[in-house]
């Protein structure tokens, strides 16, 4: 469970993620290996986003005004958990043992860790597995739509009836 306040100053509860794929991610600014994951998360982001999947970032600076600077200029839209002058001291890191960064966490839509190792190609991989079938069901709902065709359930009996 992470919550917070964000860089932007608002709280951040936990629930406003449930039922969704989320990346928890603590990082820094100041982090050249950070700043170089940055363009493939927001390529994922863009992807899986409108099919209920969130990155929530850990900030662990130290320099609130280079945080938002960095956020700014590489346009991160998700938002970030920051804790003021605390860096690995944050309470998420201390809570979940973060010693190194980047460091980041699967969560699925049930709300359990399904990856704690969650970059490069095991978070593309499993991203794949948890949202692909979300994807392919809704993709299949428009073609059967566009087809003119949906499927209903009456009195336990499946039937095939045009869409009005």
């Amino acid at each position: 469970e992470a919550s917070g306040v964000s860089s932007d100053g608002k709280p951040i509860e936990w629930s406003a993620y449930s039922g969704k794929v989320v990346l928890v991610n603590f990082w820094a600014a100041w982090s050249g290996t950070c700043l170089a994951e940055i363009p493939e998360l927001k390529r994922l982001y863009r992807a899986y986003q409108p099919y209920d999947f969130e990155i929530l970032g850990i900030s662990l600076d130290q320099d609130e005004a280079r945080l938002q600077a960095t956020i700014s200029k590489e346009e991160i839209p998700w938002r970030n958990l920051f804790h003021p002058g605390k860096g690995f001291d944050h309470p998420l890191a201390t809570t979940y043992g973060v010693s190194t960064i980047p460091t980041a966490f699967l969560v699925d839509s049930s709300g359990k860790v399904v990856s704690t190792r969650a970059r490069g190609e095991e978070l593309r991989r499993r991203l794949s597995e948890l949202i692909e079938p979300e994807l392919n069901r809704r993709q299949s709902e428009q073609t059967s739509k566009r087809d003119g065709n949906s499927q209903v359930s009456v009195e336990g009996k499946s039937k095939i009836r045009p869409v009005p």
